[in-house]
């Protein structure tokens, strides 16, 4: 794409920045044939690359003549899409579309209308080879939030409206499990375990378990609407001493408070939903799969001053029942969920322990690795002291790469003796090896193969590349007086073929 004469960057443009003009060039390489659209806002392609979906920017002073609300509310979003199949050079013209997605089987195109005065708004799948449009759901709402599931089968999407005097939408949320099949509706309010004022956000779009079986969504607390007075404000700034942040951090962040929801989940089949963040639990990590989640409450420490750490009760959470099992207390450090869903890494008390998922119990990986001392010496804070982090997981899921100062150790989780991967030979040359991630779309590392590495020395300044197979030292490669790269950190600089 093209911006008031420059060069615009990757495969997903931004909308046109003000008083400029963005041409989006489409070029069929080893041809001369060209295509070009005009203010384009975003582009995707579909996964197969057959189709190209231009979205364009909304023209400007156009907006909806909405009721309620701020200018969100009362500005219509939808403007042009434009749908163009890459092998015969077709192009479809879909108007007020205001978000758009590709299944991943580029089988269908789910898109989301947002007129002018809410008329023609909805939710719509275009069957890409036929051409026909499907009106899942239409009527005089606001639709938000479009998601696919992996398979590309399912689709969710947020719809509602603003009541009179309230601060938030109240929105209900639609489910299709089957392309073919009716959308599902669930209404909050028909709901016994939704939270009592609460609402279903669109500040958080709906997301899919990897199995389709649960959508993961944003609650929050409704309010009225503040009528301010004639009489001036006075300027006075009130704290209270059970505040976890001073006003002026509250001021800084009231944009963000604005957006903030907390993490609930509907489970489609028997329509449970379960909030999973509160006040107290605010940060919740899911799992790959959403199969777990990992909570961290900070109610027991925040106001504790004689520790400069943040600690927190780790917990398990189960999003199928809502059961939360407490992992470990006054926690420090995480070293998050393995790729695979399976395992929760966490350093506490100069050890590597691995929670599995699953049956609850706990490993020392650091007993494990024989005693390896994986603690970073020169973390030169007055707190407890960190490690040197996880370097990656294999592909099969049993074992984990951690880093020591200068080895790599492989580390088996269910049985088995760890292995250094290094040789020790980063210990006895000073030399820091670290894996390198030559496939960001893969989870894992292959250990039946040779595995790359990125190396630096401590004291020569060196940098370079060396090659690792079971049962020896590391091959160099490339190693110099130079920095090649970005060696010796995770991003390598250097990308598989």
């Amino acid at each position: 794409s093209e911006e008031n004469g420059g060069r615009g960057t990757g495969g997903q443009g931004q909308a046109a920045s003000e008083g400029g003009t963005r041409t989006l060039h489409l070029m069929r390489l080893g041809t001369e044939e060209h295509w070009e659209v005009e203010n384009p806002s975003s582009f995707s392609f579909s996964h197969d690359s057959r189709w190209l979906a231009v979205h364009k920017s909304r023209p400007r002073g156009e907006g909806g003549g909405r009721a309620g609300g701020g200018e969100s509310e009362e500005q219509a979003r939808g403007s042009d899409l434009i749908l163009r199949d890459l092998i015969d050079g077709t192009v479809t013209n879909l108007g007020n579309v205001s978000e758009v997605a590709f299944n991943e089987g580029s089988t269908h195109l789910a898109y989301l209308v947002d007129a002018d005065g809410k008329a023609g708004n909805g939710l719509f799948v275009l069957e890409l080879e036929e051409g026909r449009i499907r009106p899942l759901s239409t009527g005089d709402f606001l639709f938000q939030g479009l998601s696919w599931d992996e398979s590309g089968a399912s689709l969710a999407v947020l719809r509602g409206n603003k009541p009179d005097g309230m601060v938030q939408r109240q929105n209900e949320l639609l489910t299709l499990q089957d392309l073919q099949g009716s959308v599902q509706v669930f209404n909050p309010s028909d709901s016994p375990t939704f939270p009592e004022g609460f609402v279903l956000s669109e500040f958080r779009a709906p997301s899919w378990s990897e199995d389709g079986a649960r959508v993961f969504v944003g609650i929050k607390e409704q309010q009225e609407e503040f009528e301010a007075g004639d009489d001036p404000g006075a300027d006075v700034v009130v704290w209270h001493w059970n505040d976890k942040r001073v006003q002026s951090q509250q001021e800084v962040q009231a944009g963000r408070d604005r957006r903030s929801t907390f993490l609930a989940v509907l489970n489609l089949d028997d329509s449970s939903f379960y909030q999973l963040s509160n006040e107290d639990m605010s940060q919740v990590q899911l799992s790959q799969d959403g199969r777990w989640a990992v909570g961290f409450d900070d109610s027991r420490y925040w106001m504790d001053r004689d520790h400069e750490n943040n600690r927190d009760d780790a917990y398990r959470i189960d999003p199928a029942t809502g059961e939360m099992t407490l992992i470990s207390e006054a926690l420090v450090h995480s070293l998050g969920i393995s790729p695979d869903s399976k395992w929760f890494l966490f350093w506490q008390n100069q050890q590597v322990l691995a929670f599995d998922l699953e049956s609850g119990d706990t490993v020392n990986l650091t007993e494990v690795a024989g005693g390896v001392d994986f603690e970073n010496k020169e973390f030169d804070r007055p707190v407890e002291k960190s490690t040197y982090g996880v370097g990656g997981w294999s592909e099969d899921g049993a074992f984990v790469f951690l880093n020591h100062k200068f080895d790599v150790w492989q580390v088996p989780l269910k049985g088995g003796e760890a292995v250094n991967l290094t040789g020790g030979m980063g210990n006895r040359a000073d030399i820091r090896f670290r894996i390198m991630d030559l496939d960001p779309e893969e989870d894992g590392v292959e250990t039946g193969e040779s595995i790359y590495l990125t190396a630096y020395g401590e004291w020569t300044k060196k940098s370079g590349y060396f090659r690792a197979d079971p049962g020896g030292d590391p091959q160099e490669l490339l190693f110099g007086d130079a920095m090649y790269g970005t060696a010796g950190f995770r991003g390598s600089g250097i990308r598989k073929a």
